[in-house]
């Protein structure tokens, strides 16, 4: 059975968030309100981040940070994060 496969409508603001996250403080829990105001990305469409991250395993269901998470924020673990949940997030792409 097909799984629906992470989607976002401004697919060019995916790596200038991940590029925030590496810069910004981990917060306890990532919300909208984070992403608009310690991230700076305001409007509807970059919500869409928030799914993206929980289905490649960088937040957890309740949106806290997770492992993955605080080892992309470290530069000389940060590919390897990124593999890792871009496999578990497209996990049908990869089979």
């Amino acid at each position: 059975m097909a799984t629906k496969l992470p989607y976002v409508v401004q697919p060019g603001s995916i790596s200038k968030i991940f590029e925030k996250v590496r810069q910004a403080q981990t917060p306890e829990r990532f919300t909208v309100d984070f992403l608009q105001t310690k991230l700076g990305f305001r409007g509807g469409n970059y919500r869409q981040f928030i799914p993206l991250a929980k289905k490649i395993g960088f937040l957890g269901t309740d949106g806290k940070p997770t492992d993955s998470y605080k080892r992309f924020r470290n530069s000389e673990q940060a590919g390897a994060a990124m593999a890792a949940g871009m496999r578990l997030g497209f996990r049908e792409l990869f089979e």
